[in-house]
């Protein structure tokens, strides 16, 4: 299953794990003024969350919520004939915003999380990721020959 900048869910999952709670709410606060905002501070939040993410499709879906929410200001401004069908389009918009901004939150923190590991350079590799080795067990302390007397120990150089 693909993320939605295209990488792997279980390796975003993964960097997301590694991240403080603080980073994480963060780098969730778009949700909040989409939830917030009235259509103005609404789209905000979602080019917010698209420049987080660093994805197509999310910058797919800001484009989508700001053509609702458009929708929604010309209904309200249009349909005033004496009942509230425009600030029920409206609220139905908003609330459908939000509710689908908090489903993609987590997409968003984990594409965020790939983000900034390519960025650093990160790669997985297989010395990372395989089981640590044991160091090797000590060897035993060799004798020591004695030399005849009056010659001297050579201990860096010991070739014949």
């Amino acid at each position: 299953m693909a993320n939605l900048d295209g990488t792997d869910i279980v390796h975003g999952e993964r960097l997301l794990a590694q991240r403080s709670v603080g980073w994480k709410l963060v780098c969730s606060a778009w949700v909040l003024m989409v939830g917030v905002g009235f259509v103005f501070f609404s789209v905000l939040g979602w080019i917010w969350g698209a420049m987080l993410s660093r994805s197509r499709t999310m910058w797919h879906f800001t484009l989508m919520w700001g053509v609702l929410y458009g929708f929604a200001a010309y209904a309200m401004e249009r349909l005033n004939d004496g009942t509230d069908l425009g600030v029920v389009i409206f609220l139905v918009i908003w609330m459908g915003s939000i509710a689908h901004a908090a489903y993609l939150s987590r997409g968003v923190l984990r594409a965020r999380a790939v983000a900034l590991a390519k960025d650093q350079g990160w790669r997985a590799t297989a010395a990372q990721t395989a089981a640590p080795v044991p160091p090797p067990p000590p060897q035993p302390q060799m004798p020591t020959i004695p030399l005849p007397d009056g010659v001297r120990s050579q201990r860096e150089d010991l070739r014949d």
